[in-house]
């Protein structure tokens, strides 16, 4: 794990020094990669802001919504994405059936179907993930399920993000900022404070452990 980290933040700090954009990803049950490259991992199950400016100019923030997988041991993973630009929701989830993936998106709560645009936006979809294009602003969205990615450049961002993706400053020691401009020390503490609602689901009760009779046991020592 610490391996991939490692892997994770060079590829980032990488491709911020060659194309000057920021990109914060998620995946899994999630992991999550703020936009200077600190990597930690966060189980909550509600809805969080991700990016959010700080000094408000494009009305722009992304939302993600977080629900139990089912797994015995209370993981989450991403649920939706909704955007919001100027006076635009845009929500990108998707729905699984066997052996079919299809792309759910809504805009301004009224389904759309890839390829969409208007002249705000962009919305693409190769079946597997959907892509939000806001050429205006520079910034990139992908959604498929299990992972995201947001991309947002420098000259138009810089310094002024925060939520779970972190502040786009190129400077991991601000990442873990919580809403009130403070600096926490951990990541996966500041998550928690970005949550939308104040209210969510409890995790699932852990499974009862599977004993056995003690006459059971007696039986196979006896035997022996």
């Amino acid at each position: 794990m610490a391996l991939l980290a490692s892997t994770l933040r060079n590829v980032h700090m990488y491709r911020s020094l060659i194309v000057r954009t920021g990109r914060c990803i998620g995946f899994g049950d999630p992991h999550y990669v703020t936009f200077d490259g600190t990597y930690y991992g966060f189980q909550g199950n509600c809805s969080y802001i991700l990016v959010k400016e700080i000094d408000p100019k494009y009305n722009f923030s992304i939302i993600i919504d977080n629900v139990y997988c089912g797994a015995v041991d209370g993981l989450s993973c991403p649920k939706s994405l909704t955007i919001h630009y100027k006076s635009f929701e845009i929500y990108m989830s998707q729905e699984v059936s066997p052996g079919k993936v299809t792309n759910l998106i809504y805009v301004n709560h009224k389904r759309v179907y890839p390829a969409y645009s208007n002249n705000d936006f962009q919305i693409t979809d190769n079946g597997i993930e959907a892509l939000l294009v806001i050429p205006a602003i520079g910034a990139q969205i992908m959604f498929s399920g299990l992972q995201f990615s947001i991309e947002l450049p420098w000259s138009k961002f810089h310094g002024n993000t925060e939520g779970q993706c972190g502040t786009c400053d190129n400077n991991r020691k601000d990442d873990c900022r919580l809403p009130n401009g403070t600096i926490d020390s951990s990541c996966p503490d500041m998550a928690h404070h970005w949550r939308v609602n104040d209210s969510c689901p409890e995790p699932p009760p852990p499974p009862p452990p599977h004993t056995c009779p003690p006459e059971t046991i007696c039986k196979i020592i006896s035997s022996k």
